[in-house]
């Protein structure tokens, strides 16, 4: 008995009639007659099945509404298998590749569906779409700045990356409906600039509301926000000083920027006019670039550039004879004149030093030579005379003062003796030429007394 028990056909068989047993037990209904026993194969409704819209050219097109979005399907199978399966394991489409603009009418087509079922019907077995023409519009980004930066420091002005400018697409009808396109970032507390946030872009109609369906190009941007403490653009004031090596000669000096900007708190700032810079003309010994720091000497601010780098050009150190430089009398009294004694001229002959390209384009005007007789009465005076010279061109040979007297316009000049000599009063003609000498403008121009360089 136990090998006929253990034989495998015979183990094959008994499983089989088990198999049929249970069947029967799960399917059999005991308050019905054996004729109403339920099918093997079922039919029932899948409803809520998604349509996918496929194929549309949304490069000219946008899908303005398809009704319905979802179908019913009744299929044919199994009771499990209708009881397994769920709505998403349909792929159910509409294609929209080959419509216009418009209203179309579109039959839904099945992709897939799960396995050992069979479609008995779509209910509707189409969709009705409706598709309208795209039209896009460039906007500039406006950037909403929410929050405040740490206290004392500024926000900047924002740059957008890789611009500022963005692109709307939608129906026409719908892009007309756009206002401005934007976005906004939130801060709070920041006292560096930030780089590096990105942005996500929304097209807003006029009441600020946010237009969904637009397509925008980028959808997001990269923002940098300055976040700077007060800052004051202030012009450079260079101040040369010292004098070039022996033998040298500045020709001219150039420096790569006129003006910085300086950063801080704002009653610092507001103490500055201007960044002096000194340059020391002593260290140059060649021509070539100068770095100089630029500094303000006061705390919590810094400058920027840091620096200015100036171009020095130095040359061979020449003189030059200016003769018969007339003298300019400033500040004399009301009713007084001036009667030159040593030199007895109102003429002098000056020397000046410099580079051989300045010294060759001296005119006129560029020489000055004037004595200051303010606050000076009636009388014998030595004055030190003022020589006005051009950039880089230094005045070295000649007199440094002259000696004169000063009378009234109505009194005789004591005239100076002569030969040993006691001094006398001027006869009444010499005081009448030397009026007349007084009121005559010089006859020859400086141009006539510029000697050669030498």
């Amino acid at each position: 008995m136990d090998k006929w028990l253990s034989h495998p056909t015979v183990m094959k068989v008994m499983a089989l009639a088990l198999g049929i047993l249970l069947w029967a037990i799960v399917h059999f209904n005991p308050d019905n007659p054996p004729s109403q026993v339920a099918s093997l194969i079922e039919i029932d409704t899948i409803r809520s099945v998604p349509v996918t819209p496929v194929g549309l050219d949304e490069q000219r097109f946008v899908l303005v509404d398809m009704q319905p979005k979802s179908i019913d399907l009744t299929v044919r199978g199994t009771r499990a298998e209708i009881l397994a399966a769920r709505p998403d394991d349909f792929r159910l489409s509409a294609d929209l590749g080959e419509v216009e603009a418009g209203t179309h009418t579109i039959p839904v087509k099945i992709d897939e569906m799960p396995r050992g079922l069979q479609l008995v019907q779509l209910n509707p077995g189409a969709v009705v779409v409706t598709v309208g023409m795209l039209e896009t519009r460039e906007f500039e980004v406006e950037l909403e700045i929410r929050g405040e930066p740490a206290e004392g420091y500024r926000v900047g002005t924002p740059i957008l990356y890789p611009s500022n400018r963005a692109y709307v697409t939608l129906p026409a009808e719908e892009l007309d409906r756009v206002a401005r396109v934007g976005a906004v970032l939130e801060i709070g507390g920041e006292s560096e600039t930030i780089r590096g946030r990105v942005v996500r872009l929304a097209a807003f109609d006029a009441e600020g509301n946010v237009l969904e369906r637009a397509i925008i190009t980028p959808p997001e941007l990269e923002v940098e926000i300055p976040i700077t403490l007060p800052s004051k653009t202030v012009p450079l004031q260079i101040r040369y000083v010292g004098t070039p090596p022996d033998g040298l000669a500045v020709v001219s000096l150039e420096p790569d920027i006129r003006q910085a900007t300086v950063f801080g708190p704002q009653e610092e700032l507001d103490k500055l006019d201007a960044l002096q810079v000194d340059v020391d003309l002593s260290a140059l010994r060649r021509s070539g670039p100068v770095e100089v720091p630029l500094e303000t000497g006061l705390r919590s601010v810094s400058v920027s550039p840091d620096k200015v780098v100036i171009q020095a050009e130095v040359a061979p150190a020449e003189t030059r004879w200016i003769e018969d430089v007339p003298i300019i009398w400033n500040g004399l009294g009301e009713g007084l004149r001036v009667v030159p004694r040593e030199p007895p001229s109102d003429r002098i002959s000056i020397q000046v030093s410099g580079a051989q390209e300045l010294l060759s384009r001296l005119q006129p005007g560029d020489v000055t030579v004037t004595a200051d007789l303010g606050g000076r009465g009636p009388g014998v005076h030595t004055v030190t005379l003022n020589v006005s010279l051009p950039r880089f061109v230094t005045w070295t040979g000649g007199v440094p003062s002259v000696t004169v007297e000063i009378v009234s316009r109505e009194t005789t000049a004591v005239a100076e003796p002569e030969d040993g000599a006691r001094t006398e009063n001027r006869g009444e003609e010499n005081v009448t030429d030397d009026l007349q000498a007084d009121e005559e403008p010089a006859a020859s121009s400086l141009a006539e007394h510029f000697g050669p360089a030498g």
